[in-house]
């Protein structure tokens, strides 16, 4: 039951109470359907380890830093309202995490995302063959003052109501259908998963988004890093990116205007400046400018101050780190180690031989880091493999033919299956790249459909630690400290950004 209200739950927030419910909606249904997911969950939650991740407490951090940032502006009664406000949309990680357990939990989830997406797109393609462009699923952009020229835009509803964050929950959504994919099934995959994914493009194009094209180019780079290598994916990314303009994406408006976006970003700086530790408050920030900041990082900095941004970019680097290093496979690293090492000896013959890594890097003593009896402290450095553990764990069954994770029992390919998870979390790295870069060009720190997203990769995470192919999580201290690293970096990235833009001609 805690799944099914939980699925209910995601559907109703991203289709709209009205939408499902009509005149119910007034009764608050879809607190009654959150507070109904969040008993039942409970349930699960014993052995959901929600308690011991660290986005849980970043997010219990954010919860204390919403309200807080209110009332130390003065507004003292706008703290409970502000929290109140923000509940509701993290509630959905912790509903996730709790009960998406096996792998076609997530696929059930991926399909309510989509049937949402579906949902929104037909409802506003039918108003545009029927001719009623003033509805809720239409928005109107003027392209030109001068001669009045406009474009529709697609959009949905609730947290989804501007053309901009559909076009983002669609560019996040398209790696998730790829949960549906199955090797050497080529028409599983045509039906679920290629089709599924074309339709998401779409209706990206329809929401003519410029943010997300920048989205797709970065996507097509991440996606390539691997195969085709980082230089030859840039390429593909630049050229997607300059095919989409040529045919038009963005509906006739220049991709590059942006000189009122980088004056929201300096107005935001300067409200930082202004209230460094808690910022201005909790959704205010259109208060103290024309427009909203258009940077999920400005905005959230602007908003909550440095605490609040900080427990922010914790909750991100720590939920990207995870599926990044759990999409990493060993033994594939060690052999890339050795080519190098190969390629490096055959340059330099005069060189003395160098040993082989394959066997050292996967054997238990082998690890940059110690480890004695229960205790172990292992340091892991971006791109080293991580040492698999002597003896791999034997996972449960359920009594139904499939392990605790969902998978078959009998006739079960380990190798396989783990391969699988690592791909699941590659589809999650590939899913907060597009997301995070739609996200630069908006204010989105908030939205629920970042933390479904969080509640994703985290139950991936908890999957491939069940089965011994993940690295443990980094310690809190440590991914802090990362964490206040990356929040200086992107102040001086805005900082840069926003001076040299003075400087440019407009």
């Amino acid at each position: 039951m805690g799944l099914f209200f939980t699925i209910l739950y995601i559907l109703t927030a991203y289709l709209s109470p009205e939408t499902l419910f009509g005149t119910l909606a007034q009764s608050h249904i879809e607190m009654i359907i959150g507070l109904l997911a969040l008993i039942f969950s409970l349930f699960s939650a014993a052995g959901s380890n929600v308690l011991k991740l660290t986005q849980t407490w970043a997010i219990l951090a954010l919860c204390v830093c919403v309200p807080v940032s209110v009332m130390a502006n003065g507004w003292m009664g706008g703290g409970v309202k502000a929290l109140l406000d923000f509940i509701p949309e993290i509630t959905a990680f912790f509903l996730i995490v709790m009960n998406c357990r096996k792998k076609w939990h997530l696929q059930l989830l991926a399909a309510t995302l989509f049937f949402c997406a579906v949902f929104i797109m037909r409802h506003a393609i039918s108003d545009i063959a029927s001719g009623q462009t003033r509805t809720e699923y239409l928005f109107y952009q003027l392209v030109s003052e001068d001669t009045g020229e406009f474009i529709l835009r697609i959009r949905g509803l609730s947290f989804l109501g501007d053309p901009n964050d559909f076009a983002q929950f669609l560019v996040s959504l398209i790696p998730i259908m790829f949960l549906f994919w199955k090797k050497d099934s080529i028409v599983t995959n045509i039906l679920f998963t290629y089709i599924p994914a074309s339709i998401l493009f779409y209706g990206m194009y329809l929401t003519h988004s410029r943010g997300s094209m920048v989205a797709m180019m970065v996507f097509c780079m991440v996606a390539g890093r691997r195969k085709i290598g980082l230089i030859s994916s840039a390429v593909i990314g630049v050229g997607l990116f300059a095919a989409l303009n040529f045919l038009g994406y963005s509906g006739g408006r220049d991709v590059a205007a942006g000189d009122d976006r980088v004056s929201a970003w300096a107005t935001g700086i300067l409200l930082f400046r202004a209230h460094p530790l808690f910022g201005v408050g909790f959704n205010r920030f259109a208060e103290f400018n024309e427009i909203t900041a258009h940077n999920t990082f400005v905005v959230c900095a602007a908003e909550l101050g440095l605490v609040g941004v900080l427990f922010w970019v914790l909750l991100m680097f720590v939920t990207i780190r995870n599926v990044w290093v759990t999409n990493q496979d060993p033994e594939q690293n060690a052999k890339d180690q050795q080519k190098k090492l190969d390629d490096l000896a055959a340059e330099q013959p005069f060189l003395p031989g160098i040993p082989t890594l394959t066997d050292a890097v996967l054997t238990p003593a082998t690890v940059s880091g110690t480890a004695s009896g229960a205790n172990q402290n292992h340091q892991f450095s971006a791109g080293m493999p991580f040492v698999l553990p002597a003896e791999m764990p034997e996972l449960a069954t359920t009594g139904d033919g499939l392990n605790h994770l969902g998978f078959p029992e009998e006739g079960r390919d380990k190798a396989a299956e783990d391969a699988e998870v690592r791909r699941m979390a590659g589809l999650l790295v590939l899913s907060f790249a597009g997301f995070l870069t739609a996200g630069w060009f908006l204010s989105r720190a908030y939205t629920m459909c970042l933390y479904v997203n969080v509640g994703i990769a985290a139950s991936i995470y908890r999957m491939a630690q069940e089965r011994g192919i993940a690295p443990p999580p980094l310690p809190f201290g440590f991914a802090l400290k990362r964490s206040a690293q990356i929040v200086l970096a992107l102040f001086v990235i805005v900082w840069v950004i926003v001076h040299v833009d003075n400087y440019m001609p407009h």
